[in-house]
């Protein structure tokens, strides 16, 4: 049995473009608040339809746009758990089960025989004559499952179950929700926001983040070898940094990466394909050594000032700034100076005895902890980037931010752009969105018209072709002003190569 999904959704300033495929088992759908994946599952329930794409379920398309094909949601037999559960408040517990059984059971008497069952196996005895407001969480949470389990679905799919939850019921109602999973025979697509819960819950796990999915895999592997800083953040990794790979690993040997942000070069061992944005190290993996251990094993080891010494509930958390680190507006704002280190309080105390650190501590990061990531991109088929924000707000924005956006993501994109045309209506694809924009400024477009031809290898015409391409049908001023834009960006292209 499986489940595959490619679909897109254009909700206000929100796009969702999602395409995975699940089996059998349980995969989670992890990501922050706000980046679809609720409105996935209701997308494959047929609460919400898709603009466009498929949706296919046991070799049963319930959705495709080019076919005209839309099938109603209760003809799709998904079973969705919402996270209020959406019971009946007017309703007893029987009456709310007896909805699941109304669609594909006629006979009262095998009807009754069902209720009793899953009465039985969902531990609701006794609560038959309940109404939802005289339930507990968890009893509203397993007549919400029981109710599903009658119709009989082919998928699951649970939206956050343990959002409204304390911590003790959430654990105790985790424990029996892996009980109830045992016993269904479909894929369960599990909607958390929670790392901890996918990684104890799903066997494989793909990440949402602004409503861009990635591939699916292992659950295990997002959190030893998380490709993205996305992907990572989600995992739990608390430090960051923009990194450069001087030299890249092998199977053989460690590669190296520059992080400007921490002014230091690190050893690295996992192997990666794609452009290199940034450095995540665990705060766990950073580990305080003193200053003879750090003469003795120098790889990896760098000195930082101590800016807070925080004790928390079971460890002691340090954040510190590299001592090398860059002091640029980019990097404060996005922490990139800072790093947070988490130790347990017995090391701790034993380390000040040892070291009596003031000011400066001495930090070690195995070069097997560094993870060199990817950033999340958000290009597709004929659109060369798909802009996460709507129009108004960028006139809010900085032109300075506006272009170190777009030249963070030119290389990935560009170096799939094969052939001559794509890259040429790649080009104009940019530069009219960047002419849309009032906040760039003619530095910024000849900073801008730089990279492409960088970063396309000697396709700097086809870039400054672009400009004709947008200067097309403007008016006799605007077209006057870019043909000098042009002029400029040319002149000074040929300066810099």
């Amino acid at each position: 049995m499986s489940l595959y999904v490619d679909i897109r959704k254009k909700l206000g300033d929100f796009t969702l473009e999602t395409k995975f495929e699940v089996e059998d088992g349980v995969t989670g759908i992890l990501g922050a608040s706000g980046c679809g994946k609720s409105m996935t599952l209701r997308c494959i329930a047929g609460i919400m339809k898709p603009d466009e794409g498929h949706i296919e379920l046991n070799g049963k398309v319930l959705f495709d746009s080019s076919r005209k094909i839309n099938v109603r949601p209760q003809d799709r037999h998904v079973g969705l758990l919402f996270q209020n559960y959406a019971l009946f408040p007017n309703m007893t517990v029987q009456q709310n089960l007896m909805t699941g059984l109304m669609a594909c059971e006629k006979n009262k008497n095998t009807a009754s025989q069902k209720i009793r069952e899953i009465l039985e196996k969902f531990e609701l005895n006794g609560l038959e004559g309940h109404k939802p407001s005289e339930l507990s969480g968890g009893q509203q949470q397993r007549v919400a499952l029981a109710r599903i389990f009658l119709s009989s679905p082919d998928i699951l799919m649970l939206d956050e179950p343990f959002s409204a939850l304390d911590g003790y019921l959430r654990w105790n109602l985790e424990q029996e929700l892996l009980d109830v999973l045992k016993d269904f025979a479909g894929p369960t697509l599990f909607v958390s926001h929670s790392r901890d819960e996918v990684y104890r819950i799903c066997d494989r796990v793909c990440v949402m983040d602004h409503g861009i999915s990635s591939p699916v895999i292992p659950v295990k592997q997002l959190f030893e070898a998380p490709e993205s800083r996305a992907a990572a953040l989600l995992s739990g990794c608390k430090n960051f940094a923009r990194a450069k790979v001087t030299k890249a690993a092998s199977a053989e040997q460690p590669g190296n990466v520059y992080v400007p942000d921490w002014g230091e070069t690190l050893s690295y061992t996992g192997m990666s394909s794609g452009e290199i944005h940034y450095i995540g190290v665990r705060s766990h993996y950073i580990h305080p050594v003193t200053e003879q251990e750090a003469a003795a094993h120098p790889e990896n080891t760098f000195p930082c000032h101590m800016e807070k010494v925080i004790d928390d509930v079971f460890s002691t958390v340090l954040m510190v700034r590299p001592e090398h680190a860059e002091s640029s507006e980019k990097s404060r704002k996005q922490h990139f100076d800072k790093i947070r280190v988490e130790i347990t309080k017995e090391f701790w105390q034993e380390f000040c005895e040892k070291e009596h650190p003031q000011d400066t501590v001495w930090l070690h990061v195995n070069p097997a902890d560094v993870m060199v990531l990817k950033k999340t991109l958000t290009a597709d088929t004929g659109h060369f980037i798909r802009f996460r924000y709507s129009r108004n707000s960028f006139k809010a924005v900085s032109g300075r931010f506006l272009i170190d956006s777009l030249c963070e993501q030119l290389p990935d994109v560009l170096r799939t752009s094969g052939s001559e045309g794509f890259f040429y209506g790649n080009m104009v694809a940019v530069t009219k969105t960047w002419f849309e924009f009032p906040c760039r400024s003619q530095a910024d477009t000849v900073t801008l018209i730089t990279e492409f031809s960088m970063n396309g290898t000697d396709k700097a015409d086809a870039a400054l072709k672009s400009f004709d391409t947008i200067i097309a049908g403007r008016s006799v001023s605007m077209r006057s002003f870019f043909r000098y834009q042009r002029t400029e960006c040319k002149s000074q292209l040929f300066q810099k190569f």
